[in-house]
């Protein structure tokens, strides 16, 4: 079941199929967007050759605002 909510929140938290836990959460004074993947049945990986297996993989995203051309 797909479920789109349109109300801006600071953070997300899904449990989906096979143990895969999503997890997003906006930090308010930077704008950064922290995402964090993990599976309650083991470790996850990246998909690049040689990289460990790890409990949790995360990301972290920055903003770069386009600036408006005036005219």
């Amino acid at each position: 079941m797909s479920y789109i909510n349109n109300d801006p929140d600071r953070w997300i938290n899904f449990v989906l199929l096979n143990g895969w836990r999503l997890q997003a959460e906006v930090n308010e004074e930077t704008g950064g967007l922290n995402i964090l993947i993990s599976n309650e049945k083991g470790n996850v990986t990246y998909n690049y050759a040689g990289m460990p297996s790890v409990e949790q993989v995360e990301h972290s995203y920055l903003l770069e605002k386009n600036e408006k051309e005036s005219s």
